[in-house]
């Protein structure tokens, strides 16, 4: 009776044995993970007031320490207490801000002008400011070297009804193709407009607000001294161009203005005048013949 309970409780002994040596390992994994955690956060902390009283020190350069400081703490972000997204572990790219920017077109420090709402329309565009560095707003603007212009053409808000050459959105019949501008080509609009060429297919317009700025931002930031700046908008092609239809009614007078009048003609001699006369006569009974006599019916 003893061996054979002793032997059904073997098993379940085996079983235990097996189950505490598998804790045992789990325990001792996550006690060494728990030690190494804690010596990174040690060494976190020492870096941390290292850093902090060099930077009290006067000889100390602010540059390397900064430097230092974030490649440190990059390097032990997995252990460190400080949050990615924070400003001291993440730089961000430092853009050059605009010397002149209005709602239709941004000139900045580094030598580019971005024109806004190039690739889309926005009906909105004048009526409120955003700024070109948003991610959204550069996305869909153009941006162009300066030191590459070519050509340059400008024209106020009377020139810029043409149908063939403006468009309130899109391309027009002279290769340019405009940004957004709901109301370029409206009798309300008071603003210039403006055709940047820089050698490709399309030409780059768009409308600006203070046109004198504009013209000494570029001038100041790299534009050629040799680059034409004309007024009024580039012509389409002669074989592009719709001419307008001639009126019937002026082609019928001009034909009339040109029939020569037999009273406007060069004088006669009496009897011939006379002859002439007789031969216009409404008379039924009368009937000129070739030889000059008169007969009657």
């Amino acid at each position: 009776m003893d061996v054979s309970f002793s032997s059904a409780l073997a098993p379940s002994g085996s079983w235990r044995q097996r189950y505490k040596s598998a804790m045992n390992m789990i325990r001792r994994a996550l006690s060494l993970r728990a030690e190494k955690r804690q010596q990174q956060r040690q060494q976190t902390t020492q870096r941390n007031n290292g850093h902090t009283q060099s930077a009290r020190g006067v000889s100390a350069s602010t540059s390397d320490l900064g430097l230092n400081d974030l490649k440190s703490r990059v390097s032990s972000l997995a252990g460190s207490e400080i949050a990615s997204t924070s400003r001291d572990s993440v730089t961000f790219p430092v853009e050059a801000p605009s010397v002149y920017e209005d709602p239709f077109v941004a000139v900045t420090a580094d030598g580019w002008v971005h024109v806004k709402h190039y690739h889309s329309f926005n009906k909105h565009a004048e009526f409120h400011m955003e700024d070109i560095h948003l991610p959204h707003v550069k996305k869909l603007c153009r941006s162009i070297r300066i030191a590459r212009i070519i050509g340059i053409h400008y024209a106020k808000s009377d020139e810029c009804r043409d149908w063939q050459k403006c468009k309130t959105w899109g391309i027009s019949r002279n290769d340019v193709w405009w940004a957004s501008h709901l109301n370029r080509t409206e009798l309300a609009n008071q603003l210039h407009s403006i055709v940047v060429d820089e050698g490709n297919t399309l030409k780059a317009g768009f409308s600006v607000i203070n046109i004198d700025a504009f013209f000494e931002c570029i001038q100041f930031l790299g534009l050629n001294g040799d680059v034409p700046i004309n007024q009024g908008l580039p012509s389409p092609p002669i074989h592009l161009m719709q001419l307008p239809f001639i009126d019937e009614d002026n082609v019928t007078d001009d034909k009339a203005s040109l029939e020569v009048n037999p009273d406007d003609s060069l004088p006669m001699d009496t009897s011939t005048t006379n002859s002439f006369q007789t031969a216009r006569s409404p008379s039924p009974e009368i009937v000129v013949l070739s030889s000059g006599s008169l007969n009657s019916r």
